[in-house]
């Protein structure tokens, strides 16, 4: 327990404890003090008729008391909740800062879902443990020791018999309460699934409503959903098996103590105000322990929901160099033996060694599957692929460090990524210094300047997620001029034109020209005709380059290149036919 707290606050917990522990003893401390005030009040009563100035003094003490008592629930209340607060603050930027820290490419293979549910589910989970247990659970713990020593040293053999009950209860709910414990991981787990349908199912909804495939689309949600509806009902009857266990054998000391105190009473042992007394405070502490179980109960998603956020704090990072690149313009770039697989599947690359020069343009084809975007990941450094190594100047690529290395790469990918905010706000991503002049000779370059300037507001026209007003050669045209704005050393490009229309392919290929004048270019493409001018052609198949050289050379001899050109071509040339036909 104290392993877990010290990996979600780091030896927080222990200054809080320091802080908050003389206030919780002082609660505790005054919700017990009433009885022994009560004792007294009882056998002034039997003793017989007094004057009402003799019942003054313990009728304010006991207010007095209470009123402090009121007070320091207070102050606990606003430690608690104070530090609750600052506690999911904390973990949130930690979570935040340690996912910045993953590789990229880590991030591509998770489920949305599953991290949003960590960030915002269990950290609220976590927040609510400090604000509304810890305090009242440490608190009542305190008050029942309290009282437990205090009768002891009346009469042991009643405070035995008063204990009888959390003797038996306590060995019933801590066999019972590991049902609970594993229904809280199904509990968990099975909201984190309906969180990720439901994400997809919302971002997707537009291509299923097209598609008319949004009812049967939603039968996933919809069983993720049940799930997730069954395991809270199965949840809250097993977390609850513990506890009602637990009180109705704590509720067995009740009767077990007006028996010891009747035997005793009448042999004289005791007198009638402690029994009185002993019966009060019996009736209290069940009432205590059973609130205590009830919220222990509670804590078990919590705890549960706590070892998720420490499983994602101790998940690697990626190691990060020191080297700050001090590149002056394109990039040489080497290849020595790159293998890599995603978690340990089979090899995606294999022994994969090659040279591109500084300045040039490099395309990537090949069959699906080849590995032609992992390539372009591993230049980006969204993963790393010991022992193989990339070179970046003759200098190992992870020497640098990382967020100065992807300040200086820009990529272009096959889907564009705009975000909400203005035309103009979205190109000063790769450039946020960038002059009003520099972002309109950039977009002309991009062939995009006219229809930004048909937009409402031009440049401050404010877009929706992801672009919905434009194009798709819009907004890929707007990507390509936010990579020439941040004029990097080194652009990937990944099958930018792969599914456009032929007037905005002749676009992006005039941008991606003007793209590769100030830098190296690795393009990745699906249209060979897109790439006969590039310096030079890698044919990738199964993870390895079985071809390279320019367009001319490669259509010349026998291989994979020539049979993908003669298979495009003869489908660029069976599309009119068919048209004539219709």
């Amino acid at each position: 327990m104290f392993e877990l707290l010290d990996k979600l606050c780091p030896g927080a917990w222990r200054q809080m404890a320091r802080q908050h522990l003389p206030w919780l003893l002082l609660d505790g401390l005054l919700s017990a003090l009433p009885f022994g005030v009560f004792l007294l009040l009882v056998e002034r009563l039997l003793a017989g008729p007094s004057q009402l100035a003799q019942w003054l003094p313990l009728c304010a003490l006991i207010w007095g008391l209470l009123l402090a008592r009121t007070w320091v629930a207070r102050q606990v209340c606003l430690l608690t909740h104070g530090w609750g607060v600052h506690l999911a603050e904390g973990l949130r930027l930690r979570l935040a800062e340690r996912l910045l820290a993953w590789p990229v490419g880590r991030m591509l293979q998770r489920d949305g879902g599953e991290l949003s549910a960590v960030l915002l589910q269990d950290v609220d989970h976590a927040e609510q443990a400090f604000s509304h247990l810890y305090g009242p659970l440490v608190s009542s713990l305190l008050m029942c020791g309290f009282l437990l020593l205090a009768m002891a040293t009346q009469d042991l053999a009643l405070t035995a018999a008063m204990a009888a009950g959390l003797a038996l209860g306590l060995p019933a709910w801590a066999l019972l309460r590991r049902q609970g414990l594993a229904q809280a991981d199904r509990w968990l787990d099975a909201n984190a699934q309906a969180q990720a349908a439901t994400l997809e199912y919302l971002e997707g909804l537009r291509t299923l409503k097209a598609h008319g495939m949004a009812g049967a689309r939603f039968a996933r949600v919809d069983q993720a959903l049940r799930r997730q509806s069954r395991e809270s009902l199965a949840l809250e009857w097993r977390a609850a098996l513990g506890p009602l266990s637990f009180i109705s054998l704590l509720e067995l000391g009740l009767p077990l103590l007006m028996l010891v105190g009747l035997w005793r009473w009448q042999g004289g042992a005791v007198g009638l105000p402690l029994l009185l007394t002993f019966l009060l405070v019996c009736m209290r502490l069940h009432r205590s322990l059973s609130l205590m179980v009830l919220g222990l109960a509670q804590s078990e998603v919590m705890l549960r929901s706590a070892r998720r956020i420490a499983a994602l704090l101790d998940e690697p990072v990626q190691a990060d160099g020191s080297q700050q690149p001090a590149w002056a313009g394109p990039l040489q770039i080497s290849l020595r033996d790159l293998s890599f697989g995603y978690g340990g599947a089979e090899q995606v690359l294999s022994q994969l060694s090659g040279e591109l020069p500084a300045g040039s343009l490099t395309a990537l084809v090949g069959p699906s599957g080849s590995g032609k975007s992992t390539l372009a990941r591993l230049l980006a450094r969204f993963w790393d692929a010991p022992p193989g190594t990339v070179l970046l100047d003759g200098v190992d690529i992870r020497s640098y460090e990382l967020a100065a290395l992807q300040q200086r790469i820009a990529i272009v990918f096959q889907h564009p990524q705009l975000l909400t905010g203005t035309v103009a706000a979205n190109l000063r991503l790769a450039s946020p210094e960038a002059t009003q002049a520099e972002l309109e000779e950039a977009c002309r370059q991009a062939a995009c300047h006219d229809f930004i300037l048909a937009l409402p507001q031009g440049y401050e026209t404010e877009l929706s997620e992801q672009g919905a007003e434009l194009s798709g050669g819009q907004k890929q045209r707007l990507c390509i001029a936010r990579a020439l704005l941040k004029r990097a050393p080194l652009v990937l490009v990944d099958e930018a034109t792969a599914s456009l229309d032929p007037e905005n392919e002749a676009l992006i290929q005039q941008a991606l020209q003007a793209l590769a004048r100030h830098s190296t270019v690795l393009m990745i493409a699906h249209r060979l005709h897109t790439v006969v001018a590039a310096d030079q052609i890698w044919v990738l198949e199964r993870g390895r380059i079985v071809q390279r050289g320019r367009h001319a050379q490669l259509l010349g001899q026998p291989g994979l290149y020539q049979t993908l050109w003669q298979a495009q071509q003869q489908g660029r040339d069976w599309a009119p036919g068919v048209a004539a036909q219709a």
